[in-house]
C-alpha cells in the first residue's frame, strides 16, 4: 500500500492529476474573441454581396468593414453594439465558468470534511457533506456548460447581423456613387474672374 502512495497511484493523486487536466483543458477554450472587424478601407473597388460572402473586389471582408466602407454609418453601430454584447457575454459566462472551478474545490473541501466529521461525531457531519456534495455537482455539471456557452458567444462574432437582401442594397449605393463623375465646384469669384 505504502508503495502505491509513493509511485503516485493512489485516489487523491488521481483526483489532483484530473482536476488539473479538466483545468487546464477548459481555460485553454477560455480565450476571449472581441470584434473581428479589421478596420478595412475603401481602396476603390466595387463592393459585392453573394452566396454568403461580403467582397470588396476579390477580397472577402467582415461584415463590419464592409458597412463601414458603404456608408451605412447605422448597420456599423448595430453591428458594434451586438459584439460588444457578446464579448461582456463571454466574459460573464467564462467568470461562470472560472467560480464553477472554484465551487469544485471547495465542494470537494466540503465532501471531504463532511465524511471526517461524519465519521467521528455522526450525522451531524451531513450538514458539512450534503452542502458540499451539492456544490460540487452543480459546478461539475455548471463549468462545462459555461464555457460552451461563452464558445457560443464567441461564434455568434461571425454571425451575420443584417439580410444579405441589405448588403445587396448597401454595395449598390456604394457602387453608385463611386462610378458618379466627380461634381465640379462652382467658382464664387476666385482669382481670374473680375
Amino acid at each position: 500500500m505504502q508503495a502505491g502512495r509513493a509511485g503516485g497511484t493512489g485516489p487523491a493523486w488521481r483526483v489532483s492529476l484530473a482536476v488539473v487536466f479538466v483545468v487546464a483543458n477548459l481555460c485553454s477554450v477560455g480565450c476571449l474573441t472581441t470584434n473581428p472587424a479589421r478596420g478595412v478601407r475603401a481602396n476603390g473597388e466595387a463592393l459585392s454581396a453573394s452566396n454568403g460572402r461580403l467582397r470588396q473586389g476579390t477580397a472577402v471582408l467582415d461584415e463590419q468593414d464592409f458597412y463601414t466602407i458603404a456608408g451605412d454609418t447605422a448597420a456599423v453601430g448595430t453591428i458594434q453594439r451586438r459584439r460588444a454584447s457578446l464579448t461582456a457575454e463571454q466574459i460573464a459566462w467564462q467568470a461562470t465558468g472560472l467560480a464553477g472551478i472554484g465551487g469544485i474545490v471547495i465542494g470537494a473541501g466540503g465532501l471531504a470534511a463532511g465524511i471526517v466529521v461524519l465519521d467521528v461525531y455522526g450525522p451531524i457531519g451531513l450538514a458539512v457533506l450534503l452542502p458540499g456534495v451539492f456544490l460540487m455537482t452543480g459546478s461539475i455539471v455548471l463549468v462545462p456548460l459555461a464555457y460552451v456557452w461563452a464558445d457560443e458567444a464567441a461564434d455568434a462574432m461571425y454571425a451575420r447581423t443584417f439580410s444579405t437582401a441589405r448588403a445587396r442594397e448597401a454595395a449598390d449605393r456604394y457602387n453608385d456613387r463611386r462610378r458618379a463623375p466627380p461634381r465640379r465646384r462652382q467658382g464664387t469669384g476666385g482669382r481670374g474672374q473680375r
